[in-house]
């Protein structure tokens, strides 16, 4: 399984750059250290910043959640996930938007990792988790 590391440094890789002309691209100044750690997974990126890093990269957010954290590829924490997919609803009802099945899919999946990773809960997961999602598919 790719982590989100290996995803970055692969994408970073592809766009022929250092990790230091990332870091500018991002807007983080010259900070080499802050790729390295993210490349070597000895810090995860918030959505945030994978929201920036897949703009600079040419990439779409869900280029880094196209697998579950799970090995088995499997949800583990179902009520998790529906409390992710409800709230994606709630939101496409209240603001009128017309999400596709696989802007809602990937939403889910990246949701439900991000959470996963931050060891939340269902009842943890509140809306200000979903809106760097929501900025990225607008």
């Amino acid at each position: 399984m790719n982590t989100i590391g290996t995803k970055i440094r692969i994408a970073r890789e592809q766009a022929k750059l250092s990790q230091r002309e990332l870091s500018d691209l991002c807007g983080w100044g010259y900070q080499q250290s802050r790729i390295g750690n993210y490349e070597r997974d000895a810090r995860q990126p918030s959505l945030n910043d994978i929201q920036v890093l897949a703009k600079a990269l040419g990439k779409t957010v869900g280029y880094f959640f196209d697998e579950t954290p799970d090995k088995e590829g499997l949800i583990k924490d179902v009520s998790l996930m529906r409390q992710a997919i409800e709230m994606i609803i709630e939101v496409e009802q209240e603001e009128g938007c017309a999400f596709t099945p696989n802007q809602k899919a990937r939403m889910a999946v990246a949701l439900y990792n991000d959470a996963v990773r931050k060891g939340k809960r269902a009842p943890d997961v509140t809306r200000q988790d979903l809106t760097p999602l929501l900025e990225a598919v607008n």
